[in-house]
């Protein structure tokens, strides 16, 4: 597929980033953008602006046509766009999560059964080497039969980004923040990794540590045909970062530390060393881009948007259990 116009709806800080990723494939490629607000702050010095070219409407791009489209807003935008953009049948890629907690799920399962469109959305970690050694790991079943399964994910907010962390979608829930929906990343891991999960017990709460109005832990008890139990773990309260997964089995363990980029396996011999090599965030997402514009040619390992809608359907039966 030809990779020559880019359209991100939304060019904020993860929208740049993808604009930057984009140009390591194709230098030249035209960039257009559709902002979700009326001001947005915009980085100059990264962004390479000047050469956007600006629409104001979603009716306006048709006519434009480009090759990709990349939503990058805030979550509670996402089913109104996609529904607005896709009959011009191209590749769209969503940011994570696919919708709000407040999508009904009907509407975008119709959208999937309805449209010709190749939908993603944006779980990078996928594009990680070290997912893929785990996956083929599991899916030989070299581990036995897994008996726990744990996935965690703990971060202090506001060294997120270079702004005041009160003012971004993260502590929004009315734009689909939060920390079930912010972290969803280990939600896709769980679902594509171990498959449907059944959930027994769940809790999220507010620590009272960063003084916002949204949750921002969660501990989450499950069990899988894969896996006998599962545990989730995410939080953006903790003072140190840590990141991993685990999954232990009757033959041995397999260990991923994401943060460290190293994958490892335990068993009565001792400690393997699968892989050991930090993936930098902006690879991530130029495997990402590649991915979806080659996905007629080769074996997509991007999230789909029936993947996507799956766990957009964890996140709400999160919600419910937690009400």
């Amino acid at each position: 597929m030809k990779f020559e116009k880019l359209l991100i709806i939304g060019p904020g800080s993860i929208g740049q980033k993808h604009i930057q990723a984009a140009k390591k494939i194709n230098v030249s490629l035209e960039i257009g953008v559709l902002r979700s607000r009326k001001k947005i702050n915009i980085d100059t010095n990264n962004s390479n602006n000047s050469n956007w070219k600006e629409f104001k409407s979603i009716k306006e791009i048709f006519k434009w046509n480009p090759d990709l489209i990349i939503i990058s807003t805030p979550a509670n935008m996402h089913l109104e766009q996609v529904k607005e953009i896709i009959s011009l049948n191209k590749p769209i890629l969503i940011e994570k999560p696919v919708g709000s907690v407040n999508d009904p799920l009907i509407d975008w399962l119709d959208i999937n059964n309805k449209n010709e469109a190749h939908i993603q959305v944006g779980y990078q970690l996928r594009f990680d080497p070290c997912y893929s050694i785990l996956k083929e790991t599991i899916a030989r079943n070299s581990l036995g039969k897994v008996i726990f399964s744990q996935f965690f994910c703990g971060s202090w907010l506001p060294d997120w980004r270079n702004k005041n962390y009160k003012d971004t979608v993260s502590v929004s829930k009315h734009l689909g923040g939060g920390v079930v929906a912010e972290l969803s990343h280990e939600l896709d891991l769980c679902l594509s990794l171990l498959g449907p999960i059944d959930l027994k017990w769940c809790y999220k709460g507010n620590s009272g540590l960063l003084d916002i109005q949204c949750e921002d832990n969660l501990h989450l008890v499950a069990e899988s045909s894969k896996s006998l139990k599962v545990i989730i773990d995410l939080d953006f309260c903790s003072f140190s970062s840590r990141r991993f997964v685990m999954i232990r089995g009757t033959k041995g363990e397999i260990f991923w530390d994401i943060l460290k980029g190293k994958l490892s396996r335990f068993d009565i011999n001792g400690e393997h060393c699968l892989f050991n090599k930090i993936s930098n965030n902006e690879d991530k997402l130029i495997n990402q881009i590649k991915d979806i514009i080659n996905y007629k040619n080769i074996n997509s390992i991007g999230c789909t948007l029936p993947e996507g809608i799956s766990v957009l359907g964890l996140i709400k039966k999160i919600d419910n259990y937690c009400l």
